[in-house]
């Protein structure tokens, strides 16, 4: 039985595909962080050309197939995988977001935004991670 890729690749690819890979890649980061399943589980490292973050890094980790995040500690894990990722790219992250299917409590959200992680849920597609990039002008 051959393991199949995860849904997180594949997404990730095609996301990297629209965002262009002169400003962005995929990297392994917070792959490391988790147990063997998710090392086919990319974050997209983004670098905007123009806009309000232009120049600046921006981090998506992506987690597409992964049960919902419910518990305090899976909140602070979110929190401890930016500080993770900034170290291993050592450099500050400007935006740090967090991809998912699953649906978020806003109040839950609005607890992250406060300690820099931005939530977008609910996302069916690459382009709906576009929308929302344009939204909070990452990406014109």
């Amino acid at each position: 039985m051959r393991d199949e890729p995860a849904p997180e690749l594949a997404f990730a690819e095609a996301l990297l595909g629209l965002l262009g890979r002169g400003a962005a890649r995929l990297e392994y980061i917070t792959a490391e962080m988790q147990p063997f399943s998710n090392q086919q589980r990319p974050d997209i490292v983004l670098t905007p050309a123009s806009g309000g973050y232009s120049a600046q890094t921006v981090f998506l980790e992506i987690k597409v197939s992964t049960k919902p995040l419910q518990s305090g500690t899976d909140f602070n894990n979110l929190v401890e995988h930016k500080a993770f990722a900034a170290d291993a790219l050592d450099k500050p992250i400007a935006r740090y977001i967090y991809v998912t299917t699953g649906e978020m409590p806003e109040f839950s959200k609005r607890s992250l935004r406060e300690r820099g992680v931005d939530v977008f849920d609910r996302v069916e597609t690459p382009q709906d991670v576009m929308d929302q990039l344009r939204r909070i002008k990452v990406i014109g």
